[in-house]
């Protein structure tokens, strides 16, 4: 049951009075658009001020307003980041032209390319360097194996060499 029957019943009229009234309505809403817009924004700016005024509830709903904005964001990310790239791009072919345009898009893609190539270079590089240091390590390494096995070797030969005088002081 739509409102208009609610209505015609609640008010004891037939349903061609009440698709009067709403035509008639409408019509007056049609008529005095703006100046309904214009109370309705003062409305709203009446009851902005007051959520700000109870600073807890203003803060509360700024803070689900960001939280459901950065919802809609994760969600919709490439179509709104496209959007604002088309956005941006039509607000500088008006300001420039579009030859200047494409004359910044061809700087930015030359740019983007010595980037990438820069990068290459430095992976390149630090790919380098921990090979060399790499390197290092595994002769400190070895080194290092040697220095423990002569150590071993060493103290293995003073051992023997204590056990026999050990056997000679006995004897």
């Amino acid at each position: 049951m739509g409102n208009e029957k609610k209505l015609a019943i609640v008010r004891g009229i037939t349903k061609y009075a009440a698709e009067a009234h709403r035509r008639s309505a409408a019509a007056y809403r049609r008529r005095n658009a703006e100046e309904l817009r214009e109370k309705a924004r003062i409305r709203m700016a009446l009851y902005r001020q007051r959520l700000k005024e109870n600073d807890v509830d203003w803060e509360d709903r700024k803070e689900r307003a960001r939280i459901s904005d950065t919802k809609y964001r994760k969600k919709h990310a490439h179509k709104i980041a496209r959007k604002q790239r088309m956005r941006r791009r039509d607000a500088y072919i008006e300001k420039y032209g579009e030859e200047a345009y494409e004359e910044r898009k061809t700087q930015k893609k030359i740019a983007r390319e010595e980037k990438a190539a820069a990068i290459a270079q430095e992976m390149a590089e630090q790919q380098a360097r921990d090979e060399a240091q790499a390197a290092r390590r595994a002769l400190l390494s070895e080194e290092l194996d040697g220095i423990i096995m002569r150590k071993k070797q060493r103290l293995e030969e003073e051992a023997a060499h204590n056990h026999t005088l050990a056997l000679e002081h006995m004897l």
